[in-house]
């Protein structure tokens, strides 16, 4: 499968800009899975393919609090086996 997220950071107004840039990204995720039986499901997925930097609104620090922020995961990758019964 291919997952496209599109997150768009904005500020609520009124507030002083001190977090990162204000900007739409596009954020591709990839994965794939097996399904090998009826009760296993082997799965590999790659998240944020192109290693955007990016935050979404809601990790930003409000001013009151500190002026950092946290931005989401880099390229990621995970791989695993699920196991239904």
């Amino acid at each position: 499968y291919l997952r496209i997220r599109i997150l768009s950071v904005g500020l609520p107004e009124g507030l002083p800009v001190v977090v990162p840039p204000l900007n739409t990204y596009w954020v591709f995720d990839l994965g794939m899975n097996y399904k090998p039986s009826k009760v296993i499901n082997i799965y590999a997925k790659c998240n944020n393919v192109f290693d955007r930097l990016y935050t979404e609104q809601r990790a930003c620090l409000l001013p009151e609090t500190g002026t950092s922020w946290y931005s989401a995961p880099g390229r990621n990758f995970e791989v695993g086996v699920e196991y239904t019964f």
